[in-house]
């Protein structure tokens, strides 16, 4: 089932409920503004957490991908990957923080239940045309009854429907683009940064370029070869 079948489903359930939840004293054809603003709020919510979620999973992979460039970028270095790890950690910890903040933020604007009439209207008849090509006005079961006060749960759900599409498509824009601003462009930025003046600090330049013993010890091994085979050369040119 796809992503929006699976939701206007859940949306069907919701206005079934509807009459014992929320309904009054309405009279058939009317749709309680409060009602359908309650509802939305409800499914724009859910969607809260996992986008917070998607965040910090990026953010993971965003690090380990990182660390993985150190460890492959300053081998032989351990104080210089040990450094670059601890500013990977607590840069990737505050972007991750500031893109969270601006994406609660993003929830509680779309709180307020908005978007210009003419988006509305053409989502709306979005869904209308939808639903005459389902034929859902001649389907006798569930919601789909065209009398009474069933007429209006009808209309509840275009609404709901017209304004998830909006609302869905909005936050679908917004929140890769935070993730990406700040999970990508602004922790490699902060990072390289960070990092040139690191190795720019003198005072720590020698602790940070300290070599491994392997290294180290391979390294002055292959010198000590090398000027061998130069002493080589010179007695085999004079011979």
């Amino acid at each position: 089932m796809s992503v929006s079948a699976s939701v206007n489903l859940k949306l069907e359930k919701e206005v079934q409920v509807y009459e014992k939840k929320y309904r009054g004293r309405e009279l058939p054809g009317f749709i309680n503004y409060k009602t359908f603003e309650t509802m939305v709020k409800e499914q724009v919510k859910e969607l809260e957490e996992p986008a917070v979620q998607g965040l910090k999973d990026i953010g993971d992979a965003v690090r380990k991908t990182f660390i993985q460039l150190a460890q492959t970028s300053f081998a032989g270095l351990p104080n210089l990957i040990k450094t670059t790890k601890a500013k990977i950690e607590s840069i990737r910890q505050k972007m991750e923080d500031d893109a969270e903040k601006l994406l609660r933020t993003q929830f509680r604007m779309e709180m307020l239940v908005y978007t210009q009439d003419r988006t509305y209207s053409s989502s709306l008849n979005e869904s209308k045309e939808e639903e005459e090509q389902n034929k859902i006005y001649q389907n006798n079961q569930g919601l789909v009854y065209m009398r009474n006060n069933h007429a209006t749960l009808v209309e509840l759900m275009l609404h709901l429907k017209s304004y998830y599409r909006i609302a869905s498509q909005r936050l679908a824009d917004q929140i890769p683009l935070v993730i990406r601003y700040h999970m990508l462009q602004e922790f490699a930025t902060q990072l390289q940064r960070e990092t040139l003046q690191l190795l720019q600090d003198r005072e720590n330049t020698e602790y940070l370029l300290v070599e491994d013993l392997d290294v180290g010890t391979a390294r002055v091994a292959l010198q000590n070869r090398l000027h061998r085979l130069k002493q080589a050369r010179a007695y085999l040119v004079k011979f």
